[in-house]
């Protein structure tokens, strides 16, 4: 159960970033035991057309493609056809040349000494670091993958083999296993798991892991047929006043439908400055997040045994690392998973850490958490870049709801209790 006087209050307080111009929309659902116990849908998929945002909108998913991807691989680890202290080298034979950028500016880049391995690749321990989206100024941390984004965009690279070979030719931010360190590391695994199955990676997702699942919505590019159900998706623009949302990409003419759509098939979200990774809806994704709960399985179609689903839905840093201090942007009691973070035990912990509970957003405002201790199931999408606070103000509003349900109703036992003992000992007073 779920109070839901702190979850309205959640849903006004996002409203109101709506109706003030901040979000053109927010979408949410919440699964508690299984069962649907909050929906909204406030504002619009496209401000300029005044289309409602529903269930059936479809999104990019930027980051939350890592995710799908993240499955599609241990898939291929169940049938022993890699394995996950595998060199990537092995498979991709221009890691084997990597380089580390030297400690100090003038000096020569190293030659790597040990070879990356695929949970490095998976934790994001590698040293590969990430370029600046949506045509952003680039950090001095970016600015090294600029020409490849640049010549991505001029259609100079055409695909992610390519792709994969130009990122090698670039020397790694730090050692492997130094620490956690978000980049491009799962578009390496794309690679991966095309070279290992065989088949380019969008058939691969769809054939082993959409399909399977029903995610009809799901896939690297939208059809013509469905365009109409696309979300046009916005930025604000950084130091105007009122935050004025900018429009980034058209449903009309967006790159997510053919022939504008990314050739490079982006298994991490994206490699350019704004076109890749893969699109879903609410619905969609709730019924890949429901097979993540039922360890594998989802309406009697198992897609991985329960012991790869447990090994995937574990702190996978210690093991990429070798050590036990390693944390997501070092919050101590945030440990990593093939698919996202998920909360661990650390004295440190923030309070809204929660042991056991996981998730993963994308860079489009869209966001999921899974409790499985809880039996909690929460989805969050708009689509502004960059903007991970309606998750973070819906998913507070669901556990205050969760807290005040469990007092009331530890309240409710104690008067009940109370009640009968009373009630009781009357019979035994008169009795006397």
């Amino acid at each position: 159960g779920i109070d839901p006087v702190p979850v309205h209050e959640a849903d006004l307080k996002l409203h109101r970033k709506v109706d003030r111009g901040l979000l053109p929309g927010v979408l949410s659902m919440v699964f508690r035991k299984g069962k649907l116990c909050h929906f909204d849908a406030y504002g619009y998929a496209d401000v300029e057309r005044k289309v409602p945002i529903t269930a059936h909108t479809i999104f990019r998913l930027y980051s939350m493609t890592k995710c799908i991807v993240g499955v599609g691989f241990m898939i291929l680890v169940e049938r022993g056809m890699v394995g996950l202290d595998d060199p990537v080298d092995k498979l991709i034979p221009s890691f084997a040349e990597l380089t580390v950028a030297p400690k100090e500016k003038g000096d020569a880049p190293k030659k790597l000494r040990k070879s990356i391995t695929m949970r490095q690749l998976l934790c994001h321990v590698t040293g590969i670091g990430m370029g600046a989206a949506l045509g952003d100024k680039p950090s001095e941390a970016e600015a090294i993958y600029q020409d490849v984004i640049d010549r991505c965009e001029a259609g100079e690279i055409l695909t992610l083999a390519q792709w994969v070979d130009e990122i090698a030719k670039l020397p790694l931010n730090n050692p492997p296993g130094t620490g956690w360190e978000y980049g491009y590391s799962h578009d390496v695994i794309g690679r991966v798991i095309e070279l290992v199955s065989g088949m380019p990676l969008d058939e691969f997702i769809a054939k082993e892991v959409a399909e399977p699942l029903g995610m009809k919505d799901t896939g690297f590019s939208v059809p013509q047929s469905k365009v109409d159900r696309l979300a046009a998706m916005y930025k604000r623009r950084p130091h105007a006043k009122h935050k004025k949302l900018i429009l980034v990409d058209d449903p009309q003419c967006s790159d997510w439908v053919p022939p504008r759509n990314a050739t490079i098939l982006a298994g991490g979200g994206a490699v350019q400055k704004v076109k890749g990774g893969m699109v879903s809806t609410l619905n969609d994704y709730a019924r890949f997040l429901f097979m993540l709960m039922n360890e594998g399985e989802l309406d009697g179609v198992r897609i991985m045994k329960t012991e790869t689903c447990r090994l995937l839905l574990s702190n996978h840093l210690p093991a990429a690392t070798g050590r036990s201090n390693v944390f997501l942007w070092d919050t101590p009691g945030m440990g990593f998973m093939p698919i996202g973070a998920i909360s661990i035990p650390h004295h440190k912990a923030d309070k809204w850490q929660y042991e056991g509970e996981y998730g993963w957003g994308g860079m489009a405002c869209t966001a999921y958490t899974v409790d499985p201790p809880d039996d909690l199931i929460l989805l969050s999408f708009s689509h502004v870049a960059h903007d991970i606070e309606p998750e973070d103000i819906l998913r507070k509003g669901i556990r205050r709801g969760i807290a005040r349900f469990h007092s009331c109703e530890t309240i409710k036992h104690y008067v009940l209790h109370s009640c009968l003992k009373h009630l009781r000992n009357d019979r035994e007073t008169k009795a006397r």
